[in-house]
């Protein structure tokens, strides 16, 4: 009997210390996991300055139901019949779209480069993932409806950009959509699962749950594939084959779920990348014959 109570105390303890363990772990992993959504969300204003010369730009602001004022550069060229509506991806701006804008200026496009809020000039507290940016996307095609009455209007939206488009439920004339997630809480899976392999099972749902409480927004509301089938004009979707934040299964899945006509662009050896950057020319020659097939006949 003597030599039973001193193992009992010593599996209390062991049972003790292994419980005081998980907790600490636990409440280090929710600290983590809320700071990192802290970052995840921040905004990303910084000063762009002014529009460089080649693109002949109007700066402008344009009122969005976000609330926000977005800042824009508006080109308007002279024998242009569409205008193109250019989405930065998540932390970009109006200058992540500079080099697409200069091909589409040489022939003969009008564009219009916006600052989705929370990025570059655009006002706002948090990045939402679609959210309040799918409002600024209304706002320019309304901006684009009032004053250039009449012409043809399409979108090219790089990663968030694109899914603030397809989020947006807007009618343009054709829709070119870059590295675009199909559903946040899949991207958020993807991200993690990247630098933390299977552990993305348990510490994925830590991120895309503090949503709700952090911003008020459900993500299951972020699921640009629930929108692409409403989607009433053609569309182009590019992505990179090795891409492991929006891998070519769901890219695939954007696609299949569009209604025709549609087409189907495949970069072999692209990452989650700039695509244009990646290779210039099957990237401009695919846009513009996409865009010269839908928006000039």
């Amino acid at each position: 009997m003597d030599g039973e109570a001193p193992g009992r105390n010593c599996r209390r303890r062991i049972r003790r210390v292994l419980v005081g363990g998980f907790v600490l772990a636990s409440a280090v992993l929710l600290v983590a996991a809320w700071i990192a959504g802290t970052e995840a969300t921040r905004a990303a204003n910084r000063p762009i300055g002014l529009p460089p010369a080649e693109l002949s730009a109007e700066e402008l602001t344009i009122a969005s139901e976000s609330g926000k004022q977005i800042a824009a550069w508006y080109s308007q060229q002279a024998n242009s019949t569409a205008t193109i509506i250019l989405l930065h991806p998540i932390r970009g701006s109006r200058k992540s779209m500079i080099e697409r804008t200069l091909m589409l200026r040489q022939h003969s496009y009008s564009t219009l480069l916006v600052d989705l809020q929370a990025h570059g000039e655009s006002p706002g507290e948090h990045i939402t993932m679609g959210h309040l940016e799918r409002l600024d996307v209304q706002a320019a095609v309304r901006f684009l409806r009032a004053h250039t009455p009449g012409q043809k209007i399409g979108i090219i939206g790089w990663s968030l950009g694109g899914a603030s488009a397809l989020l947006a439920d807007v009618h343009v004339d054709a829709m070119i959509l870059e590295s675009v997630f199909p559903a946040f809480i899949r991207a958020v899976h993807n991200r993690v699962q990247m630098r933390l392999g299977f552990l993305h099972h348990v510490l994925a749902p830590l991120l895309w749950l503090q949503f709700r409480p952090r911003l008020g927004i459900s993500v299951s509301k972020l699921r640009p594939l629930d929108h692409i089938a409403s989607l009433q004009c053609p569309v182009l979707i590019l992505a990179g084959d090795v891409d492991q934040r929006c891998t070519v299964e769901e890219s695939r899945k954007l696609f299949e779920h569009a209604n025709e006509p549609k087409q189907w662009l495949l970069l072999e050896g692209a990452r989650h990348e700039d695509l244009f950057r990646f290779d210039p020319e099957t990237h401009s020659k695919s846009v513009l014959q996409f865009l010269d097939e839908t928006l000039r006949n």
